[in-house]
């Protein structure tokens, strides 16, 4: 199973200190995405980010996937960058007004509603949703919340489904990474580990885009959701 590059990794692939990776996320300059309270960097994205930036040991010349040695990291499936971010969250839908006033009953209405596969038990997904749940809050922070199986759920790669649900009313969530009271839920079924992480990925860069941000606050019609993705093209 290929395990995404932690912090360390990063550095010592680089040749810089922790301390310089840290200032590059907060000025936003590498990708990355956070998961229970840590950050996280998607293989190929560190690879065509060093790539695009000359970064790392050569400054005069790119660095290729066979200069790299880490035992945790194994070659990307081929079929990951064709993922489409903007086709999974239309095919998994828009929804509002979703009733619950905590997690696991807004979680309950939200599998009782998005387009989720005949062949795939509805129960079945809760269960997972809130199995992740309880080991760890979802929550990105500004509100924002990932709810996910541990595990891929879907039977082929291409069918993921990301459903964007707003509840009736924000939700607190206790472990949540900020404390403020999340507003939306992005649900995430995927087919494999590597499609899985590349999703988080594109929707961590995504909800960091102000305008979608705002229309996420406002819960904006499926319309202007969907024009957005399709003018953003991720």
């Amino acid at each position: 199973m290929k395990k995404d590059l932690k912090l360390k990794d990063v550095a010592g692939i680089l040749q810089v200190s922790e301390k310089t990776i840290y200032r590059w996320i907060k000025d936003e300059k590498i990708p990355y995405y956070r998961i229970n309270h840590q950050y996280r960097f998607i293989y190929e994205d560190i690879i065509n980010w060093m790539n695009e930036n000359r970064g790392g040991r050569k400054q005069s010349q790119q660095i290729s996937e066979n200069e790299i040695h880490t035992p945790e990291v194994e070659s990307p499936k081929q079929n990951i960058d064709c993922l489409n971010l903007a086709h999974c969250m239309i095919k998994g839908g828009v929804y509002y007004r979703v009733e619950g006033e905590t997690i696991p009953d807004i979680l309950l209405s939200a599998v009782n509603l998005i387009n989720i596969p005949e062949n795939i038990p509805r129960e079945k997904v809760l269960t997972k949703l809130l199995m992740r749940e309880n080991m760890a809050s979802t929550s990105i922070g500004d509100g924002i919340a990932f709810p996910h199986p541990r595990a891929p759920i879907l039977n082929q790669p291409g069918g993921e489904i990301v459903s964007i649900c707003f509840p009736e009313k924000p939700v607190v969530c206790a472990n949540s990474v900020d404390s403020k009271p999340i507003h939306t839920f992005f649900v995430i079924l995927s087919a494999t580990n590597e499609r899985h992480l590349k999703i988080m990925s594109k929707l961590a860069f995504l909800c960091r885009h102000n305008h979608f941000s705002e229309l996420l606050k406002k819960q904006a019609a499926r319309s202007e959701i969907y024009q957005f993705l399709e003018n953003y093209k991720i």
